[in-house]
């Protein structure tokens, strides 16, 4: 769906990128932390270290994301990386929400709303899945989609692991 949807990270990369073009801005690096969600604890996103460094190395003026959940889902980890860009002088740039910005008390009230909400909304998920993942482990059923069954296993009408009987052998 984030494919179809310009929501994978190469369709993101490809928009940035041609964004960045548009305003003659040089790109000088792409910082994805793949397969790590915005809400991820600061120290398990590898690819915010590299981009401070390079922050604190003077190499970027501005830093370019598709919206601010895919940037920070994280209220208290956002101020700690914003407080690095301030004292460097970077500011940052949503492609999709171009009215947010932290030069104004309205700007950084409005980012903090949506930084509150998509962790709220983060967390709430993060809730419902493992409330699922419970009832399905209780309930000894697979969770994970055919595709990640373990070769010669196939599922049953009630979704429970069985012997897929035409590999048996």
């Amino acid at each position: 769906m984030q494919r179809m949807e310009g929501w994978s990270l190469d369709a993101q990369r490809a928009g940035l990128t041609k964004y960045a073009k548009d305003k003659g801005w040089k790109v000088v690096g792409v910082y994805a932390d793949e397969g790590k969600t915005a809400r991820k604890r600061l120290k398990d996103r590898r690819e915010i270290f590299h981009l401070l460094e390079d922050v604190q190395a003077g190499e970027i003026d501005v830093i370019l994301f598709k919206e601010l959940d895919r940037w920070f889902r994280n209220v208290s980890d956002f101020y700690k990386v914003q407080d690095v860009l301030d004292e460097y002088g970077v500011e940052w740039v949503s492609e999709r929400q171009p009215s947010l910005e932290m030069r104004t008390k309205e700007g950084r009230l409005a980012v903090n709303v949506q930084l509150s909400v998509g962790q709220n909304e983060a967390d709430c998920v993060s809730e419902r899945i493992r409330y699922t993942n419970k009832y399905l482990r209780e309930q000894h059923r697979w969770n994970s989609g055919p595709a990640n069954l373990p070769f010669c296993y196939t599922l049953d009408d009630e979704q429970h692991v069985i012997i897929n009987p035409e590999q048996e052998e």
